[in-house]
């Protein structure tokens, strides 16, 4: 076995967070597993993701609440010499305990991380609130930079908090599917890792549990600190109540009180109520205090682990007032003295001394503690001898995707299914993604194996033929967004016996696929439909013509056609495919919204007719959305449509457009046609400005099919380089806009009207640009003005 690398946060200035980090690694050196921790105090990925997210912070005003004891500690320890001196004598002697760390050269980027992860086996994550937002967003402890082929281990990681703020559930959901083995120390963090990932994570002790009592000595100091009986105070929280309880058991026993002071936040009253107040006291030395105190007060979860070690009598008190609070870390200190049976010892601060002060039973504790001891080494053991080719024989093969950007939603894993356990269902923001009904999977792997994006094909060159061409017939051309060259390629098809597929508008104006069998009935399909189509079972239906020898065209994005063809698996010569230089498919939510909030607007119920790009008013350079109305018509352009800004602005876009792998120039498709704004590079006399088509033909059945249809255009065959060049939708993904997230989170939680005037205001500057647009329109000198901007642009 390779090295075990160990990712924790051994260099904050904690008790808690550097024993832990110390345990992981002295029980892997207990167990002979050669192992490293990872050295990134210094990487710069990791700080710039915090700042990232302590930037975003800004108006969060109970997360800075929670941080102002941070901060007042950091002023005061400015104003008052004696307590900067005390503090940075305890950080000495933290920075002294690193010597106790095999730690790994520093990275200092998440790439070199990454390169470094062939010298190892298995990469480790734990414990200590690794998972919190903060550091779910510096993406470091989500192990999402180590490679598919490194078994990665989740050992007693906490989240820290009770629940998860929902703009951060999907960065939660992405790294939780990639880890391999998953555990947790507090009963929440399962539940919350079931829900993120349908995943089931194994409840196990925290690694400073993992070591016995006397595994501890090497740390140690051979002699006690302090002389004599005390109370130790090891409080991370301000509440006044749990010190002055420490007074009253000071009162009923007569111990003095020795107390750690000020460690994640300046509390005034600590230096009141205690006897002594080291400083000088390290991670060894916080052991020895525990060890021989006769009581511990404390409201820290390692305070309590040491004192159950060390079996001395303890009293833990709420660090935060309620356990459902959502920046409680309670949970930890509820499951571990749930295991153990000492729930209470769990208090408030204002019970009466007599009331709770019995001695605990520590060798029914000691019997516990050594079973759940005993379940998490074994835990551990498993996750590091099971190679990942282990793991993969053994796993589930229905489709699962790790995070959105996975899953176009092309419908081929449903289609596939023979048990019919998969159905299309609609997120949050729209979308529609596989659902797996288990009770009905019989782990087949048929929809994994026809996923377009889990099973990319290769780009593969061979010879294309490009033409831009206008259809003769005017009343087709004009109802089509460009050319009119689908309606010519489908009713080749038709005329064949055959049948075409097509995106069409339901009576709600639900864009979905359907098939015609005649010409009449292709003018639905005209036109541009900027939404994602609900596919249905066009796959099926696409196949079981073919299978009757029936000549089938089918159009649509192309993820649509490549998941169409994992689906059929097999070459027909009967299918016809014609796909799309797509920017990306928009929301049906956002669609749905849109729609509403103009029949307010317009004040009507009944829309007759949709244009997503309307040329009869301005040309074909100078679309229009366009809605049709029983009462008034709605024609706006791209500087004032709500719908077109959010397309054009990338805010409505499914997430698997951000990062699209079916941009390319050599496709799987027999056409791929798009418009050709700048018709008069290649051709002056087809440029009428009522819309031209760029036309790609991939294969001989294609070039055969346009041969025959060509006489229905006007035409101009042109160098394929020449048609391609510059067309930054064929290669290129849209970026995600910064405001996506707040974007879909509003649009479920406020009402029509105000969410379209926060997002899209039509205000002086949206204004001003659609009148300079449209009187250049008009002028018919738009398409000029466009090219000296891009020569600017380029300059």
């Amino acid at each position: 076995m390779k090295k075990v690398a160990i990712v924790s946060c051994y260099f904050k200035k904690n008790y808690g967070s550097m024993l832990q980090a110390y345990a992981t690694q002295k029980v892997l050196d207990e167990l002979k597993i050669e192992n490293e921790t990872i050295n990134i105090e210094e990487n710069v990925d990791f700080k710039k993701g915090k700042n990232r997210f302590y930037k975003c912070q800004i108006f969060n005003f109970s997360f800075i609440k929670s941080k102002l004891g941070m901060i007042k500690l950091k002023i005061d320890k400015k104003i008052n010499k004696k307590l900067n001196r005390n503090i940075n004598m305890r950080n000495n002697k933290f920075e002294r305990f690193k010597h106790n760390f095999k730690l790994t050269k520093p990275f200092y980027t998440y790439q070199e991380l990454t390169d470094a992860c062939k010298n190892y086996s298995s990469v480790i994550v734990g414990s200590d609130q690794l998972w919190l937002p903060v550091n779910v967003v510096a993406d470091y402890y989500t192990l999402n930079w180590v490679p598919e082929n490194v078994n990665k281990i989740s050992y007693a990681t906490s989240f820290g908090i009770s629940d998860i703020p929902n703009k951060y559930k999907n960065m939660y959901k992405k790294f939780l599917n990639r880890l391999n083995f998953i555990s947790v120390r507090e009963e929440n963090a399962c539940q919350l890792v079931r829900e993120l990932s349908n995943k089931e994570a194994k409840l196990v002790c925290d690694p400073t549990i993992l070591l016995e009592k006397n595994s501890w000595k090497e740390i140690e100091p051979k002699k006690r600190i302090i002389e004599g009986d005390y109370i130790f105070c090891y409080f991370l929280g301000k509440n006044i109540e749990h010190r002055k309880f420490a007074e009253r058991l000071k009162r009923n026993t007569g111990y003095k009180i020795v107390s750690l002071n000020h460690c994640d936040e300046y509390v005034k009253y600590s230096d009141k109520f205690a006897d002594i107040t080291p400083y000088n006291i390290g991670p060894g030395e916080f052991i020895n205090l525990i060890k021989h105190a006769k009581i511990v007060c404390t409201d820290s979860f390692h305070g309590t682990v040491f004192s159950l070690i060390n079996n001395v009598n303890f009293f833990t008190f709420e660090r935060f007032k309620s356990k459902n609070s959502k920046i409680s870390t309670n949970s930890r200190i509820y499951s571990l003295l749930k295991i153990v049976n000492l729930e209470h010892r769990i208090l408030k601060g204002n019970e009466k001394i007599e009331d709770v002060l019995h001695d605990i039973d520590f060798k029914k504790t000691n019997e516990k503690l050594q079973k759940y001891r005993e379940s998490s080494i074994e835990f551990l053991k498993e996750s590091l001898q099971v190679s990942i080719e282990e793991q993969k024989k053994n796993q589930d093969k229905f489709i699962e995707y790790n995070y959105k950007e996975e899953c176009c939603g092309c419908t081929a894993c449903k289609s596939i299914c023979p048990q019919n356990a998969i159905s299309m269902e609609e997120d949050e923001e729209g979308f529609k993604y596989p659902k797996i009904d288990k009770t009905k999977c019989i782990n087949c792997g048929l929809c994994t194996k026809v996923c377009p994006i889990k099973n990319p094909t290769k780009e593969e060159k061979f010879e294309q033929s490009a033409y831009i061409v206008n259809n003769k017939n005017n009343n087709i051309r004009e109802e089509s967004t460009s050319g009119g060259a689908f309606t010519e390629i489908a009713g080749y098809v038709i005329d064949h016996g055959g049948v075409a597929f097509g995106a069409t508008f339901d009576e709600s104006y639900r864009v979905y696929h359907t098939f015609v069998e005649t010409k009449e009935k292709l003018n639905q399909f005209r036109g541009s439909k900027y939404v994602q189509s609900d596919l249905n079972d066009s796959f099926k239906k696409v196949k079981e013509f073919l299978d009757n020898n029936r000549l089938v065209c089918f159009s649509g994005t192309p993820c649509q056609i490549e998941g169409l063809k994992r689906f059929l698996n097999k070459e027909y010569e009967n299918l016809i495919t014609v796909d799309i230089v797509c920017h990306a498919v928009p929301s049906p939510l956002f669609w749905r919204k849109y729609l509403q909030f103009q029949k307010q607007t317009l004040g009507t119920e009944n829309i007759k007719k949709v244009y997503f790009r309307d040329k009869r008013k301005f040309g074909y350079k100078y679309s229009t959305m366009t809605i049709e109305t029983d009462k008034k018509d709605y024609s706006e352009g791209v500087e004032t449509d709500p719908y077109l800004r959010a397309f054009f602005n990338n805010l409505s876009d499914r997430p698997s457009c951000y990062n699209c792998k079916f941009k390319k120039q050599y496709r799987k498709s027999d056409f791929t046609i798009w418009d050709c704004f700048e018709t008069e590079k290649f051709c002056i006399e087809l440029d009428d400005d009522k819309g031209t088509t760029r036309i790609l033909v991939h294969s001989e059945k294609g070039k055969k099919i346009l041969n025959e249809i060509l006489p229905n255009f006007n035409y101009k065959k042109v160098d394929t380089k020449d048609l391609v060049t510059g067309v930054k939708e064929m290669y290129y993904s849209v970026s995600v806009n910064r405001k996506r997230k707040e974007f879909f989170y509003d649009i479920n939680n406020m009402k029509e009207k105000n969410f379209f005037n926060k997002y899209f205001p039509n205000n002086l500057k949206t204004k001003t640009e659609k009148i300079v647009r449209v009187n250049l329109a008009k002028t018919n000198v738009y398409k000029d003005v466009k090219k000296i901007v891009k020569k600017m642009i380029r300059k």
